[in-house]
């Protein structure tokens, strides 16, 4: 819904993982030739997708024929970008993407306007740490309802053999199916 309430031409967001210091394939609205848009997962430092994902404030370009970074680079050129800004994407410190407005018409932003780029980004930063969470909290979930399971069992019965037993095939269970517990 970016591209239509910014009134924007093409939308390349980045996704990145602190953890394993690698990016998603990017997600791409308006682009003409979506085909041409690179991904590495290892993207190189150099790049300028890296060196956008480790600002701390928008990179704003009202004109991408005066810009250092921007002037040169294929995208900008193949999809005849005359002005964007980049956010990088940020909870807290722990740094989450990239996202890059871009327009084909030049395109001053207003101060209004990059208050409301930011909210949006923050809105995008916390969609996006809390899906990269999710996988780790149903892990735990399970890991949990295991131990919940054996504790139950190990409540129930009294037997010293029985107890080994259920803590032994709760164990089991656990380790078996990739479900490490972690702290």
């Amino acid at each position: 819904g970016t591209q239509t309430t910014v009134h924007c031409d093409a939308i390349c967001l980045y996704t990145y993982d602190e953890g394993t210091d690698s990016f998603y394939p990017p997600k791409v609205f308006g682009v003409r030739r979506p085909d041409m848009v690179t991904f590495l997962p290892q993207v190189p430092r150099d790049s300028i997708v890296f060196s956008m994902l480790y600002r701390d404030e928008p990179y704003i370009v009202n004109r991408i024929s005066t810009d250092s970074l921007f002037s040169s680079r294929r995208f900008s050129q193949e999809e005849e970008i005359e002005s964007c800004i980049v956010l990088p994407l940020k909870v807290g410190a722990r740094r989450v993407g990239v996202i890059f407005v871009n327009y084909r018409s030049p395109h001053h932003f207003t101060k209004d306007e990059v208050s409301y780029l930011l909210h949006l980004a923050n809105q995008a930063a916390v969609a996006i740490w809390n899906a990269q969470l999710y996988p780790g909290i149903v892990d735990r979930s399970k890991t949990l309802a295991a131990l919940y399971e054996a504790g139950k069992a190990v409540t129930g019965s009294l037997a010293l053999d029985e107890i080994l037993s259920q803590i032994a095939e709760r164990a089991y269970t656990l380790t078996n199916h990739g479900n490490a517990l972690v702290s």
